[in-house]
């Protein structure tokens, strides 16, 4: 609910002190209007007012005069009745009366419909079809195209006001009229009648600079992600979001100075540092400006420690639940002891082998590896040197596993069972999975990529994130667990041992 400034602001002229710091309880400092006054001051100068910074126009001529709060008017104005040209523009000479549901008339006396119009909301002005045919509710621009055609904000308001004190109060000073617009000061109405013959305050079609958001309490932490989530303003285009590491915000994450995130509430914050402190802020804009700063939000993403395999891989791990995972795929190319694993690039030589091999996707590392580890068939998940070698500062640490059919329900079940667990796996966006990638939000930190398979050839990259159980009771047959960005989290005992799949590593928690 909207609120017009207390009356003493109104009858003193423009007001010069209205940050927010400074307005009085109650005001609000969102909206734009423009006004005139029977003062004999004609000061202004070109925007005109908001409720968060004054203008100094002392009439906006628009096509409607109308004011703030929930039954808010102002006088909007008529159809196509006693219209005159001003410079390239065609005004109408009164305020708009029209009957529309929720509009008031200035202390419900009908008769002042006809003499200052109906008083109306912003939200009622800005309705399809509330204006006439051919009409509009004027912008920032038309009210300046206005005044600069009639000499500029200093002078024009006494060009546009109706002359005499039948409606203005004694002194109606500067009144000339000579644009013949004929303003009137039809008043407000915020809870009272009030201002009659004292102001003329017109709405805009552009409402000014939107006020700050609220920001509220990041989301989905994860050691290097989180969600910074914020309340709605009204009459917004879109949001600014600044994420550092430091709540002066001279030290920017990358991406995130003055980012462009559209009009949402919340946004994926990526690309940060484990066990790190971060500070998030916001700022609303329209097609006026931008509002000033939100208040700032401060939240320290999870600690993930580090792993490193025996080629000198590192992976970072996440607690989640009773185990610890790591967080990126599997990608090297020795059992614990050592020995090799073969890598079979010819997918004729790929099917036909049974023995333990690994690929990367497209047989391209360049290109996969970094991002979606290494392929592995069953026989390498099985064989009896293992792939669980992990140092942690240099100690090898005990525990670590391929993942058996138990931990991956362990998981699952942790995690609210498969439709629930599926999002809260998935990497957020599209970087590696097809688009759109509902539902995922990473809220376990286990950030799932769509690393693809292969058979005889190589498939659904970005699409499907397919890891490896271990055992089987078939001897043709192997298990594995399916998240998808399409098709959630499904778990199969049918395919061949040869097919190539990611492997993340998990242990229990000590």
């Amino acid at each position: 609910m909207t609120k017009i400034k207390d009356n003493k602001r109104f009858h003193g002229g423009m007001n010069t002190d209205d940050s927010p710091a400074n307005l009085p309880d109650g005001d609000y400092v969102g909206m734009r209007n423009t006004r005139t006054l029977s003062s004999d001051e004609q000061r202004g100068a070109g925007l005109a007012e908001t409720l968060q910074a004054e203008i100094e126009l002392l009439i906006n001529p628009n096509n409607l005069i109308t004011y703030y709060g929930s039954s808010i008017g102002g006088s909007f104005v008529y159809p196509g009745f006693n219209e005159i040209t001003i410079g390239t523009q065609t005004w109408m000479k009164k305020n708009y009366d029209g009957v529309y549901p929720g509009s008031k008339v200035y202390d419900d006396n009908e008769d002042n419909a006809d003499i200052y119009g109906r008083l109306y909301t912003h939200g009622q002005i800005m309705t399809a079809g509330f204006c006439p045919d051919g009409w509009r509710v004027p912008t920032k621009a038309d009210i300046d195209t206005l005044l600069t055609y009639l000499g500029g904000a200093a002078i024009a308001g006494g060009k546009l006001k109706e002359t005499g004190e039948q409606h203005w109060t004694d002194p109606n000073t500067g009144a000339t009229d000579v644009a013949g617009f004929r303003a009137v000061p039809g008043g407000k109405f915020d809870l009272l009648f009030d201002l009659l013959g004292d102001n003329s305050l017109l709405w805009l079609a552009d409402e000014g600079e939107p006020v700050a958001p609220v920001a509220i309490n990041g989301s989905a932490k994860t050691g290097i992600t989180f969600v910074a989530n914020w309340l709605a303003v009204e009459g917004v285009t879109g949001y600014y979001l600044d994420v550092a590491t430091d709540v002066d915000f001279t030290a920017f994450v990358a991406g995130f100075n003055n980012k462009d995130v559209g009009k949402v509430l919340s946004y994926a914050v990526t690309g940060l540092v484990t066990g790190t402190d971060y500070f998030y802020r916001i700022r609303a804009y329209n097609e006026v400006g931008a509002s000033s700063n939100s208040n700032t939000i401060s939240l320290e993403t999870i600690f993930i420690e580090t792993v490193t395999d025996f080629d000198g891989n590192v992976y970072n791990v996440v607690t989640i639940g009773s185990q610890q995972w790591t967080v990126e795929n599997f990608i090297c190319k020795h059992y614990d002891d050592g020995t090799p694993i073969l890598n079979i690039t010819e997918s004729v030589g790929w099917a036909d082998d049974t023995t333990g091999a690994m690929c990367y996707y497209n047989n391209d590392p360049a290109t996969y590896k970094a991002d979606y580890g290494a392929l592995y068939n069953w026989y390498a998940v099985n064989n009896a040197h293992g792939l669980s070698y992990f140092k942690r500062n240099g100690i090898q640490e005990i525990g670590w596993r391929v993942p058996s059919i138990t931990d991956w329900t362990t998981l699952i079940t942790f995690l609210g069972g498969t439709v629930a667990a599926d999002g809260k796996l998935r990497e957020m966006g599209i970087n590696h999975w097809v688009w759109p990638n509902l539902g995922a939000t990473n809220e376990s930190g286990f950030t799932a990529v769509g690393g693809g398979f292969r058979t005889s050839g190589f498939s659904e990259i970005k699409r499907y994130g397919i890891f490896w159980s271990t055992l089987s009771d078939s001897p043709a047959q192997a298990n594995w667990w399916v998240t998808s960005c399409l098709d959630g989290i499904t778990y199969s005992e049918i395919g061949p041992k040869y097919i190539g799949l990611s492997i993340r590593c998990v242990r229990d928690v000590v």
